[in-house]
């Protein structure tokens, strides 16, 4: 499985950003555009593999 990472510009409203959740992506704000707007890095959160025992 690949991993997803995306970036967002602008400001997201809080709806939004729940959906993204509800769908299993984390949303980090990571600083500022030249505009002065928020960007946000937008993940698929991975499930953690379960360790193989021997």
């Amino acid at each position: 499985m690949a991993n997803f990472k995306e970036t967002l510009i602008g400001h997201i409203p809080e709806s939004l950003a729940e959906q993204f959740r509800q769908r299993g992506f984390t949303l980090r704000f990571i600083g500022w555009s030249w505009f002065d707007l928020p960007v946000h890095e937008v993940r698929r959160v991975t499930q953690p593999q379960p360790v193989a025992t021997h």
